[in-house]
């Protein structure tokens, strides 16, 4: 039995070749034969050439004041992505929507990631919905996210029972997800993303020794957050640590993070600064999930969009992580506590993807 594995790895992000990870490795260490079905979104794949032949012919002042300033800390992280998927993603050939049809799994499995996120996939993306996937082949949503909650008001989902109808199982992260799944008529059933439903010991085998030898409070931000760096500041000197920023090394960083210390981490490096940090401050979904898994001491800013992180923290009993002001939690984590009641969690997963696997390994 083969399984072929459809999400977004091909992003340069760490959530997103992290979850793929974790998934893939959980199925092959089990027994399953899977790999990562080498299908790219356009609008993604687009994103991994930001220097664009049209920006060249029509702004050629901006295009070469960009590639000087941009360049250099995209090509670096961009061979940092491309290495990673290289060495620890088991890839398929290359796969277009059409010739998906011919590919030879019995069973697709969709997710994780925000793969039914319209705004990421320029609309709905039909394959992330099982529209291009064999006849013949089973279809098995796991933990699968939508990003943003008022997406699925839009008409880009009046067909969505249609596709919906593909899946013989789904797995989703959120609650308000497995509510809409639920009004159209389907069962869905929330599990855990799957840097959280792995075993740790799946990513403390590829992180690297430590990094940083001296205290530090870790930044690991998405996007730019007016709180992130004062409260980092202020829990740095608390813990009289210094801080150390994951991100693109350039200028417009470095006029962000200030005298921070940037690292642009390659995805083992990223795990071995979470591993050793004092303390992780992060306004990402991943950033939690990965403290988790290393039972760090963390800070979840809230950047708007929250609600990813507070599900899973809820959860938990600890969403007093979650912060939107230098208010910075009292309490330690009570990693014991939290452990426990992640391993029920874990377990419900794991059922939930080998039932829909009927547990059927060659």
């Amino acid at each position: 039995m083969r399984i072929g594995i459809l999400t977004f790895h091909n992003a340069n992000n760490y959530g997103a070749v992290l979850q793929a990870y974790c998934l893939q490795e959980t199925l092959r260490r089990i027994g399953f034969d899977v790999e990562i079905v080498d299908y790219r979104n356009p609008l993604i794949e687009s994103r991994m050439h930001p220097f664009s032949f049209s920006e060249f012919l029509y702004h050629p002042f901006l295009f070469v004041f960009r590639v000087l300033r941009f360049f250099p800390s995209y090509k670096h992280r961009a061979t940092n992505f491309n290495k990673f998927r290289t060495e620890f993603l088991v890839l398929s050939k290359r796969y277009t929507a059409i010739n998906l049809r011919t590919a030879p799994y019995n069973y697709f499995i969709i997710g994780s990631d925000q793969v039914w996120n319209p705004i990421l996939t320029d609309g709905p993306d039909l394959v992330y919905w099982g529209q291009y996937c064999s006849k013949q082949s089973e279809i098995i949503g796991y933990a699968i996210s939508s990003g943003v909650k008022e997406l699925f008001d839009s008409h880009c989902f009046l067909d969505v029972s249609k596709w919906l109808s593909c899946f013989n199982r789904i797995g989703v992260r959120e609650k308000r997800l497995e509510e809409f799944v639920n009004k159209h008529g389907y069962e869905a059933t929330v599990v855990l993303d799957p840097t959280l439903m792995a075993n740790p010991c799946i990513l403390e085998s590829i992180t690297p020794k430590r990094i940083v030898e001296y205290p530090y409070v870790l930044v690991y931000a998405v996007g730019k957050n007016s709180n992130l760096m004062q409260i980092a500041k202020k829990k740095a000197a608390i813990l009289n640590a210094e801080i150390v920023v994951v991100a693109p090394c350039n200028r417009s960083t470095r006029n962000t993070y200030e005298k921070a210390k940037i690292i642009d981490a390659s995805v083992p490096e990223l795990l071995s600064l979470i591993k050793y940090a004092e303390c992780v401050v992060c306004v990402s979904f991943h950033g939690t999930a990965l403290s988790l898994v290393f039972r760090k001491t963390f800070i979840s800013v809230n950047g708007g969009n929250i609600e990813r992180v507070s599900e899973v923290l809820t959860q938990l009993g600890l969403t007093d992580r979650i912060v939107s002001d230098d208010n910075l939690p009292e309490n330690d984590i009570d990693y014991d506590k939290v452990t426990s009641q992640l391993n029920i969690l874990r377990k419900k997963s794991l059922s939930f993807l080998l039932d829909s696997l009927k547990n059927d390994r060659e």
